[in-house]
């Protein structure tokens, strides 16, 4: 048999606040946006 090669992609967003990181990271980290990019081969 041959080898199955998959990926998955996605985006999400997190607010560090909800977190419970309250602490000053400035206007910047208000949201951190995520880009996930998953491989793999199954043999």
């Amino acid at each position: 048999m041959g080898w199955l090669p998959r990926s998955f992609s996605g985006t999400t967003e997190i607010k560090p606040r909800e977190f419970g990181m309250t602490y000053n990271l400035g206007p910047a980290s208000e949201t951190v946006y995520l880009d996930l990019n998953i491989e793999g081969i199954r043999k």
